[in-house]
């Protein structure tokens, strides 16, 4: 069962994948890789089961055991790829580029996966170690009980706790950006929604969407971290404590099977919490009445700009140009009575960040605090008076 729902997971995350219009892109290819290493060591549980019933030992049992401890080095060498690549992409955009990878880099970045994995293991472990049958765990592995098997396990694990341990570097890397960008970008976002941008790639909603996106990827590399270790570091910390296997065979089955259940528990963290797959997240992320809210403000914040720009027309028709500077101020003022989507989620954003500041610190950007301050007080205007939008747009936003 572990391994046909694995199966299906799987490929049903790497259908979606193509399926995105925001995954359509070079870097998504690591992921695909990933589902493809996620499938196979899913697909590996028929074997282990089908042995653990039979008793009996495999044919190529070195084979069987050489592979799978491949595949799961690749596997967690290819999340450092995911992150690393997150990181610089995150980076190369923050100083205004566009990257979305290249088919050279990718391809390359693969094929190094598997060179790194297979040249760490010729070594220590595929050379050195040898892999016998295990009837009451059903699998192939390093000898357990001997001194050749606990070196070979030993040097296993230290490969891939260094890998684990550059996957947590680089998302620390990765939210250090985030978080070292975010307040500039927030005040940009406020000055760019005053004044108008030839440039789309700079626009407000570009930034945003670049710092969110970045965001949701690092939490989801965390989950995938976190995943990972909880299943596998339990077997890891048996065998090393254990390194005359004396503890009941039962134990590392249970921990076994645990370690096994990593290829399906991966695609469900996609399905459930990934919002660039966008398949279950928007129905179990709590804040989805926050998106019901900002696009229905959104609506009516347009519709407000359409009547108010009719208006002044109209008004502009009827009356002189001195008549209407009289009454609506001196020309070249923008329309105070007209904010769009991206002034309100600028203001929100740069008030939540420069309140959480101590009132004796100076900032740079404070001149965009009582900017983001005024749009904040017309949103809020303009959200009480309407009874189409629900909830207090402070909260919700």
């Amino acid at each position: 069962f572990v391994a046909v729902l694995g199966l299906l997971l799987n490929i049903l995350v790497a259908i979606f994948i193509f399926i995105r219009r925001t995954m359509r892109k070079l870097t998504s290819a690591f992921l695909v890789h990933a589902c493809f290493l996620d499938s196979l060591k899913a697909a590996y549980c028929i074997p282990i089961a089908n042995n653990l019933i039979t008793q009996i030992k495999p044919s190529d049992c070195d084979f069987f055991g050489a592979t799978y401890v491949l595949i799961i080095t690749a596997s967690i060498f290819n999340m450092v790829a995911m992150v690393c690549t997150e990181a610089y992409t995150f980076g190369e955009v923050n100083i205004g580029g566009n990257s979305h990878g290249s088919l050279c880099c990718v391809f390359f970045g693969i094929i190094l996966v598997y060179i790194a994995s297979t040249i760490l293991h010729l070594g220590p472990t595929l050379i050195g170690g040898y892999f016998d049958f295990h009837p009451q765990i059903g699998s192939c592995s390093f000898v357990l009980g001997k001194q050749t098997g606990y070196v070979a396990h030993v040097m296993w694990i230290i490969i891939i706790t260094l890998a684990v341990l550059f996957v947590i570097h680089f998302i620390c890397k990765l939210y250090k950006e985030i978080q070292m960008n975010h307040p500039n970008r927030v005040s940009m976002l406020v000055r760019s929604s005053i004044t108008i941008t030839d440039n789309p790639l700079n626009s407000t909603c570009n930034i945003r969407h670049m710092i969110k996106d970045s965001s949701q990827r690092a939490k989801m590399f965390v989950l995938s971290t976190i995943a990972f270790v909880l299943c596998w570091y339990p077997l890891f910390l048996l065998i090393l404590v254990d390194s005359e296997f004396k503890q009941r065979p039962k134990m590392y089955q249970a921990f076994s099977f645990i370690a096994w259940t990593q290829g399906t528990i991966q695609p469900i963290l996609y399905i459930c919490f990934d919002r660039h797959i966008d398949i279950l997240a928007k129905y179990i992320y709590c804040d989805r009445y926050r998106q019901e809210n900002l696009a229905a403000l959104a609506d009516w914040m347009t519709t407000q700009a359409a009547i108010n720009q009719e208006e002044h027309h109209e008004e502009d028709e009827d009356q002189g140009q001195m008549d209407f500077a009289e009454g609506q101020g001196q020309p070249g003022i923008e329309d105070t009575n007209s904010i769009n989507m991206d002034d309100c989620i600028s203001a929100l954003s740069s008030r939540s960040t420069y309140r959480s500041r101590p009132s004796h610190e100076a900032t740079p950007e404070s001149n965009s605090d009582n900017t983001s301050s005024l749009l904040m007080s017309r949103a809020e205007t303009h959200t009480s008076s309407n009874p189409h939008i629900r909830g207090d747009f402070r909260i919700s936003c």
